[in-house]
């Protein structure tokens, strides 16, 4: 798994001594041949590209952290430490989206008087919404336009799908797991 120079167990070996010693050029160099690679294993176990940054910095950090605390046994192995604190965060990242609320709050048009930008985001966002809920089932698809597009409190979703509040709390949760799996398989739009 390792590539590059942190292959080489006396490299590896010697950049941890120099971490632990507080060599920032050491720290830098270890940034350096570990980020490509770390970049790609989480594209993969996040599904795309949304949030690799913030869980390769949070990777990184932690990686720094516990060889400045000395906490690396074996620094031949320093690449495979590295990947594995990434697998972590990554595992965990994901068990985050799935408990992730979905509230119709979040797709609301932007705040008056938002710039230009803003306003563009949050017309991706909702576009993104929509075509995610269109590739749904019929009773998902009614269910969450009412909850996430129109602002329908339960009440109103009930009667209109003629279901008990039982009955809906079921299909909202099974229709925003069926949501949450679709958003994450689809890769947001590419950035201009």
């Amino acid at each position: 798994m390792a590539r590059g120079r942190l292959a080489d167990p006396a490299f590896a070996t010697e950049l941890a001594r120099r971490i632990m010693a507080g060599d920032a050029l050491a720290e830098t160099e270890l940034v350096r041949c570990c980020e490509p690679g770390l970049r790609r294993l989480l594209a993969r176990r996040l599904c795309g590209s949304a949030g690799v940054d913030d869980v390769c910095h949070d990777v990184l950090c932690a990686a720094l952290r516990h060889l400045r605390a000395g906490q690396l046994r074996d620094s031949r192995k320093l690449a495979a430490y590295v990947w594995g604190i990434g697998r972590n965060l990554a595992r965990a990242e994901r068990r985050r989206r799935r408990r992730e609320p979905l509230t119709a709050g979040m797709f609301d048009p932007p705040a008056r008087g938002a710039g230009p930008e803003q306003q563009a985001i949050a017309h991706e966002l909702l576009d993104r919404v929509c075509a995610v809920i269109r590739e749904l089932g019929p009773r998902d698809r009614a269910l969450l336009e009412g909850l996430l597009l129109r602002g329908e409190d339960k009440a109103d979703g009930c009667a209109r799908l003629g279901l008990r509040p039982a009955q809906f709390d079921l299909a909202k949760f099974r229709a925003l797991r069926r949501f949450r799996s679709a958003w994450h398989s689809t890769s947001p739009p590419a950035a201009p």
